[in-house]
Formats: structure tokens, sequence, C-alpha cells
């Protein structure tokens, strides 16, 4: 209905630029359901759960910025061999080397941002971005993230007592 209303008004279809967005955030839910899921079957009560769940969404987020103090210099310094990520000030951006773009996705906060622009750009004749490699490791990073706890947890779930 609002596809006809913005039709109507507009005279430009704007239903093919957001359904590949709304795809993207739903498998983005269902990784993070998947994630919490696996934990919630891994670990024995639910304090845990939620401990883990906070101490890997805080160390993952760019507003605390734990991943950039911790995690981008150990790139930087396996790549460059000085732990200075100065230059490299957002990982996972077209700016930079190769490598950049790379470590940049392992984080799946910055793989959501900077695929979501991808996909858009897949969609948007106007929006230019070329990074296909790095948005399709990104998007596997993604995958192993939801993936491997919900297999993990499924295992333990598996072998633990239940009574």
């Amino acid at each position: 209905m609002l596809e006809g209303i913005l039709l109507l008004r507009t005279g430009e279809h704007y239903l093919g630029l957001y359904t590949p967005i709304a795809l993207w955030m739903i498998f983005y839910a269902i990784v993070w359901t998947c994630f919490t899921i696996g934990l919630s079957a891994t670990f024995s009560t639910q304090y845990r759960v939620l401990a883990a769940l906070a101490v890997t969404y805080l160390s993952l987020s760019t507003l605390v910025d734990i991943w950039g103090a911790l995690v981008q210099p150990v790139f930087a310094l396996l790549f460059t061999g000085s732990t200075s990520t100065d230059a490299y000030a957002t990982l996972g951006t077209a700016s930079g080397p190769l490598w950049v773009r790379y470590a940049g996705r392992v984080n799946p906060i910055q793989t959501f941002q900077s695929s979501g622009r991808w996909i858009t750009s897949l969609v948007d004749p106007t929006t230019q971005i070329t990074n296909t490699l790095p948005n399709v490791f990104g998007i596997c990073i993604l995958v192993v993230f939801g993936a491997g706890p919900m297999l993990l947890g499924y295992y333990r779930f598996q072998r633990a007592d239940l009574g």
C-alpha cells in the first residue's frame, strides 16, 4: 500500500530499494538470535548467558570501542609490524590497504554496517561501492558468528544432564 502511495505522489518505485535492506536486517537479527540461543544452550544459568551477551556486545560495539583498543592494534601488528592504528581509524572501510577491509569485517557489528551499504549499492545505481570480496567475507563471518555458538550449544546441550 505504501508503495502505491509513493508511486502516485512521486512517480518512483521504492520497494526495490527497501526490500534488500529489510531482508539484510532480518538476516542480522536471525544471526544474533542464533548466537543468543547458542549461548543459552551452552551456559548453565541465565545470568551467565546474560553476562556473556553483554561482554560480547560491549567488546564488539563501536560505542565502547574495546574492539578499537584491543583488536585493531593486533591486526595492525600482524600486517604492518606496528600497533599504531591512527592511519586506519575505521577498519572495514574502502580506504586503506586490502587487509584493513577484511580485518574490519571480522567484527559482526561493523560487518552489518558496511555490508548494509554494499547491499544498498547493489540495488541503487547512485551508490557506488565495489568491495565485493570483503563484504562476502563479512557475511561468511556473520554466518559463523551465528552458527558457531548454536552448534556448540547443541552439542553441549545433548550431553548435559537435565535432571
